[in-house]
């Protein structure tokens, strides 16, 4: 591919990725993964370029769009190309207008030629940089304006350095496979397989690759002595403090990430259920328990014929006070992951915040009931939005005075550090209560962990 067509490409998947939501848009991370295994032809360069230029958009947006506001410019798809193409970001050196006619001049798969309108804009935005002074803080936060309030309520003073580390490349994360190997044994065969790493700074079970590799090449990963994994995941799975023969339920498993972090805390030893209503989302679990040598998990598909309410409150009925650990990662606006999905926050709107934090109230109850005297719940998202966490467990705790809180700190200090290569508490800054990680605090996704016991 010419560098002109790779810059096509990034405004049709841009033009895609603003599909609304009715229209089936999904998130920027997955439809790239589509958008190239349909495209084979494509070289790893052609498709790092397109990776590169799509992002570079998504994670400058709001600067894009008020640039393309001062020049009385459409906010398309193709406008916001051009304008990060010029724009000199922190990341991306600018590219100079002739050389940007030069892309866009319509020969083969390039982009049409620039009309008057784009040229004005071009030598308008040559020299100047992504950032302005001018620019209100959400804009350099790149966040949509109706979010202020609940992120300066999350974050505080520290916003502005919060969303800064949300703009940036998540890193890629591993997690070792204890049943199979330590982190060192596998941090060694990944660097002989060409795949360098080190030591996540929180998680005993963690590496953190220097580079993006293509994982599945790897011996390391199809014998299962590693899997993908956020550090942040793994810090929340750890906390579930699963024990070998204790009774487990992973109650919202999805894909299974953490369901593989309590069957290895458990040693294979009790039984561990994994539940979720989407059949689909599971699909992919039995193989990824048969690579890691797992085979104490059941798996059970939540009974979608009732009421989203209602929905998992029959199976929860039926098996009520018989589970010692109860893991909740409930459904949420997946705002922690805006790194890996930095177009999502546009998607998202104050009413869809409000229907996630009802039904995370619901998910809870019906959770709530699976939790024997002295076993714990432990309700997590992947949010930075105190609407779906603090205030979803303070609506919880003031209705089911059954349960009390245990502090994240006690229980880390017993499972955590405990375990070889694992952190301090101290080392997390927080307060200890419920437990808070963030991109810029932590260098992880955004996460959210409160731990309950039932002590009647």
């Amino acid at each position: 591919m010419t560098p002109g067509a790779c810059l096509q490409a990034a405004v049709d998947i841009l033009d895609s990725l603003d599909a609304p939501p009715s229209a089936g848009a999904i998130p920027a991370d997955r439809f790239l993964a589509s958008y190239f295994r349909s495209r084979r032809y494509m070289g790893s360069g052609d498709r790092a370029a397109v990776r590169e230029h799509v992002y570079e958009v998504l994670r400058g947006r709001a600067g894009l769009d008020w640039w393309l506001a001062r020049q009385y410019m459409p906010a398309t798809s193709r406008c916001r190309v051009i304008a990060a193409q010029l724009l000199e970001g922190e990341d991306a050196p600018a590219t100079d207008v002739d050389t940007l006619a030069a892309l866009f001049n319509g020969e083969g798969y390039n982009p049409a030629p620039l009309n008057e309108a784009e040229r004005a804009l071009s030598r308008a935005l040559g020299g100047c940089a992504l950032h302005h002074d001018d620019q209100p803080p959400l804009v350099t936060a790149n966040c949509p304006s109706w979010l202020g309030p609940s992120l300066s309520r999350a974050f505080g003073d520290g916003m502005a350095e919060e969303m800064a580390a949300f703009n940036h490349m998540a890193p890629l994360d591993l997690r070792i496979n204890p049943l199979r190997t330590g982190r060192d044994a596998a941090r060694e065969c990944l660097t002989r397989q060409g795949a360098a790493c080190r030591p996540t700074p929180y998680s005993p079970w963690g590496l953190r690759a220097k580079d993006h590799v293509t994982l599945s090449r790897l011996s390391a990963y199809t014998k299962g002595l590693v899997e993908v994994q956020d550090e942040g995941s793994q810090l929340v799975a750890l906390l579930v403090d699963a024990k070998p023969g204790m009774n487990v339920a992973d109650y919202c498993a999805g894909t299974g990430g953490k369901t593989l972090v309590l069957a290895a805390a458990m040693a294979e030893q009790g039984k561990l259920t994994a539940c979720d209503v989407a059949r689909k989302r599971m699909v992919g679990l039995p193989s990824r328990l048969k690579r890691a040598g797992i085979g104490n998990v059941t798996l059970h598909v939540l009974d979608q014929s009732e009421r989203p309410k209602k929905r998992g409150g029959s199976w929860a009925k039926r098996h009520g006070g018989s589970f010692d650990r109860v893991l909740v990662d409930v459904p949420c606006s997946g705002s922690g992951a805006w790194r890996r999905n930095p177009d999502a926050r546009w998607r998202l709107n104050a009413e869809s915040v409000a229907d996630h934090a009802t039904l995370q109230q619901d998910i809870l109850a019906h959770a709530a009931r699976l939790v024997k005297t002295g076993g714990r719940l432990v309700y997590a998202t992947c949010s930075i939005l105190c609407e779906e966490n603090e205030d979803v467990v303070t609506n919880f705790l003031e209705t089911h005075g059954e349960f009390t809180t245990i502090p994240v700190s006690n229980v880390w200090v017993d499972t955590i550090t405990l375990m070889e290569g694992g952190a301090d508490f101290s080392d997390m800054k927080e307060s200890g209560e419920w437990l808070r990680l963030s991109p810029a605090r932590h260098g992880c996704d955004g996460f959210f962990v409160a731990i309950m016991e039932r002590w009647k």
